[in-house]
């Protein structure tokens, strides 16, 4: 028998939409990050986000995060880059709250603009 689960749909917060587009248009980020990143989409969409924190998910280097940021995670996108998210398994919704270059948990940018 085969097993239905409803699938995961990953969502931006406005202001890490605004952020992000604004790292791309000042080349902060590659279009081969782009490409990493909707790899790490596809990958969470379909499979969830217990399996991006395994090791059989590959190189995402997914981990909790704690203090400011405790109940939500992070994902590697390149040596530096990281996806901070957080995810509600009653809706299967993950929600990216920042987009960043560099390898900074701050919430600084998750409040401006």
């Amino acid at each position: 028998m085969t097993s239905w689960t409803t699938p995961w749909k990953v969502r931006l917060n406005p202001i890490a939409e605004k952020d992000l587009k604004d790292r791309l248009k000042r080349g902060l980020i590659s279009s081969d990050d782009v490409a990493v990143l909707k790899a790490w989409v596809s990958t969470i969409e379909e499979k969830g986000p217990d399996f991006i924190a395994t090791t059989a998910a590959g190189h995402w280097n997914d981990h909790p995060l704690f203090g400011d940021r405790r109940g939500q995670r992070s994902s590697s996108f390149s040596e530096a880059g990281r996806i901070i998210y957080k995810f509600d398994t009653s809706k299967n919704v993950i929600e990216v709250l920042r987009v960043t270059e560099e390898h900074n948990y701050s919430t600084d940018g998750d409040k401006k603009k």
